[in-house]
């Protein structure tokens, strides 16, 4: 019994471009203009399309596709597609060959080549359209120094002196309710007065106590700033 083998077949890779004069290359061997369709081997292939030869500083697209036997794939490379570009954090200036183009969010055609994303105390990060992936903003890492809060800034420096003064209202404000009672016992010779006037004596101390606590924990929290 005789068994045939059927030949390999090719995969068909089309490329198309919105120029005509596009120069298109095929790693790195230049295959055409415009629009190119073209019968290869299975494997990984590297596209790379210029705007034109003739062009200074032109603009560069480029693109990896994985094909596999009998497969036909089209790409189609756009000079002129405009992108949404955000990023984070946002004001983030969008430099193209050391040219300022505009700060994020911002619309961008893909006919800018070297793209730079920077600002201040952030690390400068270039862009790639190809690996953008506009469901996602653009992440910058923060190089800059940490500026601490100062104590006077916190909420706890807050709490503290709101507790100070109202400690100290309420440790005075009981301090001559006691003193008011005991003058009244002195003329009157009232217990009831002088139970009063130990009453508000404990309240104004307790008060006292937590009034000295808080200052002692304000003070400490100002040196250790």
């Amino acid at each position: 019994m005789i068994r045939i083998f059927p030949q390999d077949c090719k995969a068909t890779l089309i490329i198309e471009t919105d120029r005509e004069d596009a120069v298109i290359y095929l790693d790195n061997d230049l295959i055409g203009k415009g629009r190119i369709v073209k019968e290869l081997d299975a494997g990984l292939y590297n596209v790379v399309v210029k705007q034109s030869n003739n062009v200074w500083d032109e603009n560069i697209l480029s693109r990896s596709i994985k094909l596999n036997q009998c497969n036909h794939q089209t790409l189609f490379f756009s000079f002129d597609e405009r992108i949404y570009f955000r990023t984070e954090p946002q004001d983030a200036a969008f430099y193209s060959n050391d040219s300022l183009i505009g700060y994020t969010p911002l619309y961008l055609s893909n006919n800018f080549s070297n793209l730079q994303l920077r600002k201040t105390g952030y690390e400068n990060k270039f862009i790639s359209l190809d690996d953008y992936n506009k469901d996602y903003p653009l992440t910058l890492n923060y190089i800059g120094k940490i500026e601490e809060t100062s104590f006077y800034e916190k909420d706890l420096f807050k709490i503290l002196l709101a507790g100070i003064v109202v400690l100290g209202g309420t440790t005075a404000y009981f301090k001559l309710k006691a003193d008011e009672k005991f003058e009244a016992y002195e003329l009157t010779g009232d217990k009831e007065l002088l139970n009063q006037t130990e009453k508000y004596d404990l309240i104004s101390g307790i008060t006292f106590t937590a009034l000295q606590i808080n200052f002692g924990a304000l003070i400490y929290f100002f040196l250790d700033d």
